[in-house]
């Protein structure tokens, strides 16, 4: 079967594949229509640095010393550069690096990652590659005008992850390998591509790819900052410029497109009026009789909520909370709701995209907000929000936006929007779910 026509199944009224013997066939497809870009593993990985080495020397590059205190960075400020002439070129090569969780010989490390169902947990990979791919911001930077004994005068905050398909089989005991290099480089912004991998046996899983953004700062995290540019070097080089280029435009382009900023499409609007038209009482059709449709239920009634009291030790390298650690805290409670919902153990096929709208203080209130915006068959849409609310004056703001893509082993019970807002959440979620399939097709291998 192609791809194309595997697509036109997911759109397909009854939508993806029920049966059970056909899963493996459906994760394969989404698994190998996003891996076809990555450099292979390493073949000799004994000298390999781990996830603890990379936490170590970002330490050391930042000038923290590990006790929980605001340390004073605003006197780097004057190794910063004024324009970007002032720093180097760099190249890809510059920035790519590889490390490895050794979970095949730690025992402790086993125990965190492993899940109740002896699978990998999610959560605690974001928390290793948002690590990761900070470790490669920092090598694609080179600053001439810094004193080598001194600490970076730069501080890196992540923006935006997305473009996350995740396979499904994966193994707590299994060695990991982690590789990436930054891909684009703006005047302050940088884009970095990471690779997962895990050893098994003689052979290299591919388990996820993904894009994380960042803006560089400075040393009191209040201005961004200029970065050195990225010229390529080879043919490869140029292609991988161009598509991160192409999807540095793309993203602009959905912002703009955004439910937020433009209508619904006619479309849109005519998929909105069908599902309240199933919600009328045909009994007593009047509006403001709502009836739900059998299995079906509100998007209301998926809601779930936690709340969280920050603490020192999830804090970053600029003391507030780790952006790795709000992604894995979030991609639980997403995977709850849809547990939940499907009423069954469900698999992480994608993450559509994680925002970084806010910093979240350490001490505040972090409070978490998940439930399913959009259903299609087997697939389900999960959005979480995060709120940070300073808990003395009870002032509330959104600091992050997570929207997850779960499949469960059977169809799920059908999400109905009741109000406005809903219905345009419904609409923002089914774009998410287009946009999933969408990875499927030849074109983006």
């Amino acid at each position: 079967m192609s791809l194309k026509i595997f697509s036109n199944i997911l759109f397909s009224p009854k939508s993806l594949l029920t049966k059970s013997s056909q899963c493996g066939i459906y994760e394969q497809l989404l698994y190998r229509s996003r891996m076809n870009d990555a450099r292979k593993p390493p073949i000799d990985i004994d000298n390999l640095q781990t996830m603890q080495d990379i936490k170590l020397k970002l330490f050391n590059i930042m000038g923290i010393t590990g006790k929980y205190e605001n340390e004073d960075r605003s006197w780097l400020s004057k190794y910063l550069p004024t324009t970007q002439s002032e720093l180097p070129p760099r190249s890809m090569n510059d920035s790519y690096d590889r490390a490895i969780v050794p979970l095949s010989t730690d025992l402790t490390l086993q125990n965190k990652y492993t899940t109740t169902h002896k699978g990998l947990r999610m959560g605690r990979l974001l928390e290793d590659m948002d690590h990761f791919a900070v470790w490669i911001v920092m090598k694609h930077i080179y600053n001439p005008k810094q004193p080598v004994d001194i600490p970076t005068p730069y501080v890196v905050v992540t923006l935006l992850v997305d473009d996350v398909i995740i396979n499904p089989i994966r193994f707590p005991d299994k060695d990991l390998i982690l590789s990436g290099q930054v891909t684009h480089a703006g005047k302050t912004s940088l884009e970095v591509t990471l690779w997962l991998d895990q050893i098994n046996g003689d052979k290299y899983e591919r388990i996820t790819r993904a894009h994380f953004v960042f803006v560089a700062r400075d040393p009191t995290n209040t201005s961004s900052v200029i970065v050195n540019t990225l010229v390529p070097s080879g043919e490869r080089e140029e292609q991988i410029l161009f598509r991160s280029a192409k999807k540095n435009e793309d993203r602009k382009r959905a912002r703009q497109n955004s439910i937020l900023n433009r209508m619904p499409t006619s479309e849109e609007q005519s998929l909105i009026y069908e599902t309240f038209m199933k919600t009328v009482d045909q009994n007593e059709p009047i509006i403001g009789n709502k009836v739900l449709p059998i299995n079906s239920v509100w998007m209301d009634d998926t809601k779930i909520e936690t709340n969280i009291l920050c603490h020192p030790e999830d804090r970053n390298l600029h003391y507030t909370v780790f952006g790795g650690y709000l992604m894995r805290v979030a991609t639980e409670l997403a995977f709850l709701v849809a547990s939940i919902h499907s009423k069954t153990r469900v698999v992480s096929q994608a993450i559509n995209s994680i925002t970084f709208r806010k910093p979240v203080p350490i001490g505040s209130r972090l409070k978490l907000i998940g439930k399913i915006c959009y259903t299609s068959g087997r697939i389900m849409i999960v959005e979480v929000i995060a709120k940070v609310e300073e808990i003395e004056s009870k002032k509330s703001l959104t600091s992050n936006s997570f929207y997850h893509v779960f499949v469960a082993p059977k169809d799920v019970d059908a999400v109905l929007p009741q109000g406005y807002h809903d219905s345009m959440l419904y609409i923002d979620g089914r774009r998410r779910y287009c946009e999933f399939v969408n990875h499927l097709t030849p074109e983006d291998n």
